[in-house]
């Protein structure tokens, strides 16, 4: 059974974190899905890195944005222009993923 936390709380939570540091990237799946706009929640900087900016950064999506949900191995690109990998992802049972990207060089 779903909480109030979930269905309620949760998506508007999502909202206003959209409204204040959303970005919007283009996701390619590792499927034959061709890729598409997606909006993120996105945090430079990840894995404990010592130097800013880091060649890793984390983004947080709404699951039911990507049809076969979020793997390892799918690619993004940023606003930046730079080409991304999902290195892990980490789910929750509210449905949205923390995903840690590591740049392509």
């Amino acid at each position: 059974m779903p909480t109030t936390f979930a269905t309620d709380h949760a998506p508007l939570l999502w909202a206003n974190l959209l409204a204040e540091f959303g970005s919007t990237v283009q996701y390619a799946p590792q499927d034959a899905t061709p890729p598409f706009a997606l909006d993120v929640v996105w945090k430079d900087g990840a894995a404990g890195e010592d130097v800013w900016p880091g060649s890793y950064s984390v983004v947080w999506v709404q699951d039911g944005d990507i049809a076969a949900g979020p793997i390892s191995g799918d690619e993004l690109t940023g606003e930046d222009g730079k080409l991304y990998q999902v290195d892990n992802v980490q789910a929750t049972p509210y449905g949205y993923s923390r995903l840690t990207l590591k740049e392509q060089t």
